[in-house]
């Protein structure tokens, strides 16, 4: 049997598992499926403790328990704040850019894209940056309609910390 030390790992037990048919001194292994999920800004570990054990007509023979730590990650996730959503030609985007992840000494990388617009310049087609614990970064992009109407710019950012990327 198997069981966690808090909630972020469903199911937060599992077993009976293995098989002890064919030998007195069986192998077997055994894969864990469970969902690991964090959803504070911070790292958070749990441990699992496999109790063996093994059963037999005669009756059940326990095992020193074993423990293991699992690190799991948050998820990252930049938010964006525009000073206005109307901007005048030749003016910067000005997009502040912040993240969740609190954990000290961590960076949230990110990777932006813009939509193609003709008629507006001065716009990067991509770029890149990184926001430690409790900074920012801005997007200082100078946009350039060259049209007679307004348009319209996205921009697509996609968070990472860690090896876990975040939904863009």
């Amino acid at each position: 049997n198997w069981f966690s030390s808090n909630g972020y790992i469903t199911p937060a037990s599992g077993g009976p598992v293995g098989n002890s048919s064919g030998g007195f001194f069986p192998t077997t292994s055994y894969t864990f499926n469970f969902t690991a999920a964090n959803n504070t800004n911070v790292t958070q570990t749990t441990t699992i403790t496999v109790v063996p054990a093994f059963t037999t007509g005669l009756g059940t023979c326990n095992s020193n328990a074993t423990t293991m730590n699992i690190q799991i990650r948050p998820t990252p996730v930049v938010t964006a704040t525009v000073p206005n959503n109307t901007i005048c030609s030749n003016t910067s985007a000005g997009i502040t850019l912040t993240g969740n992840i609190q954990d000290t000494g961590n960076i949230t990388t990110f990777n932006w894209s813009v939509n193609n617009n003709a008629s507006i310049t001065g716009d990067n087609t991509s770029g890149s940056g990184s926001i430690s614990v409790g900074g920012n970064y801005v997007i200082n992009d100078t946009l350039i309609n060259t049209s007679t109407s307004t348009q319209n710019v996205t921009y697509t950012i996609t968070p990472v910390s860690n090896g876990c990327s975040g939904t863009p």
